[in-house]
């Protein structure tokens, strides 16, 4: 926002503070707001310097803020969850679960390590994030993140002392972070019309086993090797999707784009997943190559609309446009302008950074043009039903 924008969003900015007066006390609920200000502010490096200076504070007095004041931030979590749950009440919510990877230097950062930069095409220093997003006709609100943490570090009990995280924390794969973000957020009231993966975050058996026994419908790029059964009958043999799909008949699926029609070369079928507790009713497995691409996606998709294809491919790929969204207002809001060495003032920046989100969102949603909600996911009887 431009600086005459952030001052006439002044008193707006107030009562939205107000909310969380539980989780601090007052000095260190105005470093909160500085800290909020700075992200929505238009400084280009949205770091604790930068925002310290242009408030008038002294920089370590805010990252203080974030390393050594005693304030509620699991309290500050909830208690923006639970708004956004208000705020978004009667709307059709679809939940997004998004990663990022920040670039880092050195070694200290919570979490960093090498690993394949999908933007970048090469090898880099970096730090992994999962994030739960909520998406509807008013914009994004960004509800929850998590460090996910390599088991480099997690076996390193000297590494993580250093860092300040919590003894004896297990390892979780990208997917168990992302469930327990999910399960945090219903246990704070909010429900979802829908769960989507973002590009990159591939899914496996445990990951599908959870959102079936949370009932939410789902479009998720699968994990080629999961197995399952392309028929249900008894004593089949299951085998994985990859295998499925290189078995599947190709079709042609048109796509309405403001470009016109647009031809993908893919494979639509119905699929038995094996959870590991019997055979569930069945999913379906869509898998395309985009016009003049080397390589194809796969995804599976809960409920799946065998007579609509094409509309099928649009909810499955609708984590690609939302992920873009999401990345353009975390630059803007600076979710990478981090420069931490411990634990805690990590998931201290990812929950403030989630309050600016929500405030941008509120503070655009009249300006924002109409849209038809991101959650209007089409009302079917689940696969198998009769």
């Amino acid at each position: 926002m431009e600086r005459g924008e952030l001052l006439r969003l002044g008193p707006a900015l107030e009562a939205f503070l107000a909310e969380f007066d539980r989780c601090a006390i007052a000095p260190t609920r105005k470093l909160i707001a500085a800290y909020v200000r700075g992200q929505l502010g238009p400084l280009p490096r949205k770091s604790v310097m930068p925002m310290a200076l242009e408030a008038g504070i002294p920089p370590r007095t805010l990252q203080e803020l974030l390393s050594l004041h005693r304030w509620d931030d699991d309290l500050a979590r909830e208690t923006l969850q639970r708004r956004v749950r208000r705020s978004l009440a009667g709307r059709p919510v679809e939940a997004y679960l998004l990663e990022s990877a920040f670039v880092k230097r050195g070694e200290r950062t919570p979490g960093v390590h090498r690993g394949l930069s999908r933007a970048a095409g090469k090898v880099e220093n970096r730090v992994v994030a999962v994030h739960l997003v909520a998406a509807s006709a008013s914009g994004l609100r960004l509800l929850d993140s998590e460090l996910f943490l390599p088991e480099e570090w997690v076996s390193d009990a000297a590494r993580c002392r250093k860092a300040g995280i919590p003894a004896g924390l297990a390892y979780r794969s990208r997917g168990a972070v992302a469930i327990d973000l999910l399960r945090r957020a219903r246990g704070h009231g909010l429900e979802f019309s829908a769960l989507h993966l973002g590009p990159g975050l591939l899914t496996g058996k445990e990951l599908i086993r959870s959102l079936v026994d949370l009932g939410l419908p789902y479009a998720i790029e699968a994990d080629p090797g999961i197995r399952g059964w392309v028929r249900p009958e008894e004593g089949a043999p299951a085998c994985t999707v990859e295998a499925a799909v290189e078995r599947a008949a190709r079709m042609e699926i048109v796509r309405g784009t403001a470009a016109g029609r647009e031809p993908w070369s893919g494979a639509a079928f119905l699929f038995w997943l094996d959870l590991g507790h019997g055979m569930p009713g069945p999913a379906g497995v869509l898998s395309v190559r985009p016009p003049g691409a080397s390589s194809q996606r796969t995804f599976i998709v809960n409920p799946f609309r065998p007579d609509d294809v094409p509309a099928v491919l649009d909810r499955a790929l609708s984590g690609d446009a939302v992920a873009a969204e999401f990345a353009g207002e975390a630059r803007q809001l600076g979710l990478d302008h981090f420069e931490v060495r411990s634990f805690l003032s990590l998931k201290r920046h990812f929950i403030l950074s989630a309050l600016s989100f929500a405030l941008h969102a509120e503070a655009r949603g009249s300006s924002r043009p109409a849209a038809a909600p991101r959650g209007a996911w089409a009302p079917t009887r689940a696969l198998g039903a009769k």
